[in-house]
């Protein structure tokens, strides 16, 4: 976190600001990352006193995305925790995400309670798939985008339709959507 005394910076990693005779003093944080926790270690240099706020930088109009009569939750845990925190999405993509369900399941015989697979962290950022805290996977930073299995596995779309769920999630107004992987890895990723 980089911090300035205007919100047009300049913006440095530390700062010593004088607070005059009201000792207070307004400053302006530049994050370097969304959905995350950022500490700002503050001292006072007339007493010495040190102390240290932790602020959660993240979206705030990211919702869960809890199981229901159309899909359930698979995938591994994140760093976070497990399934719950790697289930969440902006009310606009999940309102989506469900239209395109429901359309590809009155569309086929092959009904199926979904598998679904990453959507996005409490806060968004960077989905640490990986444990590593580095992409690969961007596009679920935002509660966005879902992944939806097609790999063969129980809740699976029929790998044979996933064009279908691309063409579901497409007249759903996705931004995005494609089949991805291969093996136990395809899936339909579907982005709004």
């Amino acid at each position: 976190m980089k911090v300035g005394e205007s919100s047009s910076g300049p913006f440095s990693t530390r700062l010593t600001v004088n607070t005059g005779s009201s000792g207070v003093k307004t400053v302006w944080f530049k994050t370097h990352a969304i959905g995350q926790y950022e500490d700002v270690h503050l001292r006072n240099t007339r007493t010495n006193q040190r102390t240290v706020r932790t602020f959660l930088v993240g979206y705030d109009d990211l919702r869960p995305v809890p199981e229901n009569s159309l899909w359930f939750h698979v995938g591994g845990t994140t760093s976070h925790g497990g399934n719950y925190y790697s289930h969440w999405m902006t009310p606009y993509a999940r309102g989506k995400f469900t239209q395109a369900v429901i359309s590809f399941n009155t569309d086929n015989s092959n009904r199926v309670r979904i598998a679904v697979n990453d959507m996005s962290l409490p806060k968004g950022g960077t989905f640490d798939i990986n444990r590593n805290w580095r992409p690969p996977h961007r596009s679920h930073s935002r509660g966005t985008a879902v992944d939806v299995r097609a790999n063969g596995a129980p809740g699976s779309i029929p790998a044979g339709l996933a064009d279908e769920f691309v063409v579901a999630c497409e007249e759903g107004d996705a931004t995005y959507a494609a089949a991805e992987g291969s093996g136990a890895q395809y899936h339909v990723h579907c982005h709004w």
